[in-house]
């Protein structure tokens, strides 16, 4: 029987006993949670608390069955749900037996720190296809407890997030419907309605298919991954996938304000015949700055994938290569987010990676493991740590995690599929619970911190760690006009990196007065672990400075930034710290400067000298040499732009290919 709506009422979330009692939780069959996966920053150990029903959406099952007798309605007792077990901070929980299932994960922080999560219903008793219902919860105190806020009346599979102290849902209306955005400028305790093209309804017709993947800030853009559901064929085949932008500084819920790319439909002989649809893209940054779409791969088999999909710098065009564009992803199968960490240089994403013993299931239906993953440059992935792990895949799942970076930890909201004392989910997929979880200093951890239970089954899964050579380039402005001539050669099969204070922004390493105190935080980025390292220092050192201000100078008078003896010390300090990291060096020789005045003021003849000194530095390290300045010597006129020491786009892609031998020459050699 259908019992009236109800005003929402708060709703503590339960948190779990912490790691001194967590020992004695998992000794018996059940979900292993990693060694410093915590529940919430600040919760002390607690008796669980059982949860608040949330009346605002009406899950009586737990409660009772209602029935009347003389014109008064009674409740009869039932069985409570056991959440003693369940990892995590229980946000929300639907008995299986209400046919109504826990999805879509949303998490968001607002301006004053309030957390706030939501999710949509799905299942028979949902509604799901007519109009569809997301829950809104609110935690005043990061993540400890959570209050039920609102009941937003058809809006499903939605991303929810701040922009301009506003909170937004953007999703649809309903399974496969109209694609909507809504504000709520309260914290989400009311939302505006998109009934129109002007009040938040994107597209004209209805057939749309998201989830709760990121909206991505580029170039003053918001950017949004989506899908259509209008081609041919049924789940996955049928989806087109655009990429949807608007400017910072428009209405979002105006229609026309939106850019919206040409539609991709995939092709069920890619992959050679495995492909069985892609959903769920990312809206991402790529190490050249530019924005690409990566989606989910549906397959029957493992190993896993995601598509690479290229989108135009002004959002309208969208292009595939499937001879490029499939790239091995832990857990591609299944929906997950990714985010770039500027901290350091990698992008991190919480993926439903398959241990060894799972691979000859559905990967796509395989969802017992949740991993922390991390990659350079969007195509080589490595698992870092097992967060969350159940021995069962087939009614226990942590999927559809929505995450968020917050200083040195990630918070993070899963649906899970869990016991609950009443039966548990109804499988995997159809999960009970919405929970709410912490990895704290997630760049610290290791495979060595995954669950007791996986730890020696994954450290010894080579499928783990991307095992494409990583080579680092170290360098000034030179190298950073050859570097993406590097990558394109080599990329696919090699990370080549360098450092970049974001993707797209080259760092300059300068001089070695730059170099020396800064090498050490270099080496650190991208996980460290590299196999060859080709740097180059000097041009900066012999640039002449103000003896006084230090700044840039015009004047020969003037001294070099690094004097031939000062290069030579730091230098050889460099050489030292390079050479403990066991990677294969090279050094690349300072091209030349032409004979024109130049601002800062250099002379060639410097450059001869600076030269000689790094060469004999090398000969007693035995370090080979990738002599750039002889290579660019004679073809000055045709490389290198006019009255200045960088090269045309020619030039560039000319001293890239000699370091593309180099590097192939070091990797070659034992």
């Amino acid at each position: 029987m259908h019992l009236p709506s109800l005003p929402p009422s708060p709703r503590l979330g339960r948190v779990i006993l912490r790691d001194a009692t967590w020992q004695s939780a998992v000794s018996q069959p059940g979900t292993q949670r990693a060694p410093g996966f915590r529940t919430a920053a600040g919760c002390q150990p607690a008796r669980p608390q059982r949860a608040t029903p949330r009346c605002g959406v009406g899950r009586f099952a737990s409660l009772g069955r209602a029935f009347v007798i003389g014109g008064i309605a009674f409740v009869a007792a039932a069985a409570q749900p056991d959440l003693t077990q369940v990892p995590g901070v229980v946000i929300d929980h639907l008995p299986a037996a209400d046919g109504r299932y826990v999805g879509s994960p949303g998490l968001a922080v607002l301006p004053n720190g309030d957390y706030v999560a939501s999710h949509d219903f799905f299942g028979p008793n949902s509604g799901e296809h007519e109009r569809a219902l997301t829950a809104v919860f609110r935690s005043p105190d990061r993540g400890a407890t959570w209050e039920q806020i609102s009941t937003v009346n058809g809006e499903f599979w939605s991303t929810l997030f701040v922009h301009d102290d506003a909170l937004y849902l953007l999703g649809t209306e309903s399974h496969y419907g109209y694609a909507i955005v809504r504000r709520s400028r309260d914290g989400g305790r009311t939302w505006t309605d998109p009934v129109d093209a002007t009040t938040g309804r994107l597209f004209a017709e209805p057939g749309y298919h998201c989830a709760p993947v990121p909206v991505l800030l580029h170039q003053k853009r918001l950017w949004r991954a989506m899908e259509d559901s209008q081609g041919p064929g049924g789940w996955g085949t049928r989806f087109h996938s655009l990429m949807m932008s608007i400017p910072v500084d428009a209405d979002l819920l105006q229609a026309t304000n939106w850019v919206v790319s040409n539609r991709i439909l995939g092709q069920t002989n890619w992959l050679d015949g495995r492909f069985r649809g892609w959903l769920e893209g990312n809206a991402v940054v790529d190490p050249d700055g530019k924005v690409v779409n990566l989606l989910r791969v549906a397959t029957a088999q493992w190993p896993e994938y995601a598509a690479m999909i290229r989108i135009s710098a002004d959002g309208r065009t969208a292009t595939f290569d499937p001879a490029t564009g499939f790239l091995p992803f832990p857990g591609g199968t299944k929906k997950f987010a990714i985010r770039h960490d500027p901290r350091t240089g990698l992008y991190w994403s919480l993926a439903n990676y398959i241990p060894p013993r799972f691979r000859d299931r559905n990967p796509g239906s395989t969802r017992n493991t949740l991993a922390l993953t991390s990659s350079p440059d969007l195509r080589h992935w490595d698992v870092n740590s097992v967060l969350l792990h159940h021995p069962d895949p087939v009614n226990h799942g942590f999927q559809y995690v929505e995450w968020l970076f917050d200083g040195d930890d990630l918070i993070v909201a899963s649906r899970t599929a869990y016991d609950d004392g009443l039966g548990g989910a109804h499988n995997n997929h159809d999960a009970n619970f919405l929970t709410f979880h912490r990895v704290e200093d997630f760049r610290q951890r290791t495979l060595e911190q995954s669950p007791a239970a996986l730890r020696e089954e994954v450290l010894t899964d080579q499928a783990t760690r991307s095992n494409a050579p990583r080579v680092l380039l170290l360098g000034d402005s030179i190298s950073i006009g050859y570097h993406p001539f590097v990558r394109e050669a080599l990329g696919h099969d090699m990370v080549i990196v360098r450092p970049t204070t974001g993707p797209g922004r080259a760092e300059n390493c300068d001089g070695t007065t730059k170099g020396v105190p800064n090498l050490d935080r270099w080496l650190g980025m991208y996980g460290g672990r590299w196999d060859v390292i080709h740097f180059n220092w000097g041009l900066h050192d012999l640039k002449h400075v103000n003896a006084d201000t230090r700044r840039n100078s015009d004047d020969p008078a003037d001294p070099p930034q690094a004097d031939l003896a000062t290069y030579e010390r730091q230098l050889r300090q460099i050489v030292a710290r390079l050479k403990q990291t066991d990677a294969k060096l090279i050094f690349a020789t300072t091209t030349p400067v032409p004979g024109d005045k130049l601002s800062p003021w250099r002379d060639e003849a410097d450059v001869v000298r600076y030269n000689e000194v790094a060469m004999r530095i090398m000969r007693e390290n035995n370090i080979p040499v990738d002599d750039l300045h002889a290579l660019a010597a004679p073809h000055l006129a045709e490389w290198q732009l006019p009255a200045n020491v960088h090269f045309k786009p020619a030039g560039s892609r000319a001293l890239a290919a000699a370091v593309v031998v180099q590097i192939r020459k070091a990797l070659a050699n034992p």
